[in-house]
């Protein structure tokens, strides 16, 4: 069985990607249950040189093809080279990776009917992104802050435009839908949200969170750093300003901790001109770099983020024996963390409260100590081995494998 991630951008094996969770789920079903499973990449542009030197993609095989043309996917280039692509590797499967829009329905629709590829479409974040994250932008925005003519009109129109977006956005899922053999979601809280946003009796949704990537600790739970961590894209909806607000207050308590920032985007030199106009001490910029041993060091791990959608850095934290801390801005965090068992969920922008609660963890080593245990074993929900069955299910269930593989 072959099956073919479908992105915009190149997609590559290393340990925090979307083809290493694929990957470890299918490397397992080979080792356990002696299924041939193998993945391809289809890509419209690749990814940046700094990534694939920072993650030495030169140094890893993989079997993968740019599209031809890059500025969207439905031209008849594009549907040619990736049939004759899909007839040559024998592809079964086709994983889409984005949301919907209509270039790419049409896009697939056309290869749905000339190559006879079953379609999942596989969405990585909370289904309902783009109403949800528009309605953020524009609701915390100052209409003067607004730098397009369209934004400040959108602004202007709010109740309507937003009304209107989430019509446009529950038309396109419902055609998107229709389109898919199924569609993976990575909890059942977004499952929900999504038979809203289509159809309340819709079938073949299927809830599959990321597998924990294959890592263990090498540092005891003991011995960790008195360092708080975060890790992600510097990008206004991780909101990091948030956690150097909260840094303000922690720091000057707890001079023998530290705040330990790694990642890359446009607000990172906003936040480094936050740091320092504000005198922050014990704050370091990594910048991108390989996460986890930096996150394995430490004994907090932060998000202050708008939303996320499952975060995996949550989950190798947590593999790792690090406290997660969390605003509840999405409901998958719920099945992540045992709130005040495994790490701490704190009421969206309560900082006086996210202050506190870090205050608890830093002050009390051995409560701290039991939340790492207990994080760690509730981690393991989440296990390749408990992820690989319910692929299992869904391969069956699209005739993709027998039933005796069940």
């Amino acid at each position: 069985m072959n099956v073919l991630l479908l992105y915009t951008i190149e997609i590559f094996p290393y340990e925090q990607s979307w083809y290493s969770f694929y990957s470890q789920v299918f490397n397992f079903l080979k080792k356990r249950r002696n299924l041939n499973i193998n993945l391809q990449v289809a890509y419209l542009y690749p990814a940046s040189e700094e990534e694939k030197r920072i993650f030495e993609a030169d140094t890893i095989e993989y079997k993968s093809i740019k599209l031809p043309d890059d500025e969207q996917f439905n031209t008849s280039k594009n549907r040619k080279v990736l049939l004759e692509y899909i007839k040559d590797n024998s592809i079964n499967c086709i994983f889409n990776l984005m949301h919907p829009n209509i270039d790419l329905i049409r896009f697939l629709k056309f290869i749905r009917i000339n190559s006879g590829c079953k379609i999942l479409n596989i969405i990585h974040n909370r289904p309902d992104l783009v109403v949800f994250n528009k309605k953020q932008c524009l609701s915390n925005s100052n209409i003067c802050d607004l730098k397009t003519v369209k934004e400040k009109i959108q602004k202007i129109t709010y109740s309507l435009y937003i009304k209107l977006l989430d019509f446009y956005i529950k038309r396109i899922n419902k055609i998107s839908y229709e389109l898919h053999d199924g569609v993976v979601l990575l909890s059942d809280s977004y499952v929900n949200i999504y038979k809203k946003m289509i159809d309340k009796n819709a079938q073949n949704i299927y809830a599959i969170p990321n597998p924990i990537p294959n890592i263990s600790s090498k540092v005891s739970i003991e011995c960790k750093k008195n360092r708080i961590i975060f890790v992600g894209h510097l990008t206004k909806v991780k909101a990091v300003d948030r956690l150097l607000s909260i840094w303000y207050k922690i720091q000057v308590k707890n001079k023998e901790w530290s705040l330990l920032i790694i990642g890359d985007g446009p607000e990172r030199a906003y936040l480094e001109s936050i740091a320092k106009n504000n005198n922050l001490e014990r704050v370091q910029f990594m910048g991108r770099v390989k996460s986890i041993d930096y996150i394995d060091s430490a004994k907090i791990l932060c998000l202050v983020s708008n939303f996320e959608g499952l975060p995996t850095v949550f989950l190798e934290a947590m593999r790792l024996g690090v406290v997660p801390v969390g605003y509840d801005t999405f409901p998958a965090i719920y099945d992540i963390i045992d709130n005040k068992k495994s790490g701490f969920i704190i009421p969206f922008e309560d900082e006086d409260y996210y202050v506190k609660t870090l205050f608890s963890i830093i002050n009390d080593d051995l409560f701290r100590q039991n939340l790492a245990r207990s994080a760690k074993l509730k981690s393991e929900k989440f296990s390749v081995e408990n992820i690989a069955k319910k692929w299992i299910d869904i391969f069956v269930s699209l005739d993709l494998l027998s039933k005796s593989n069940n």
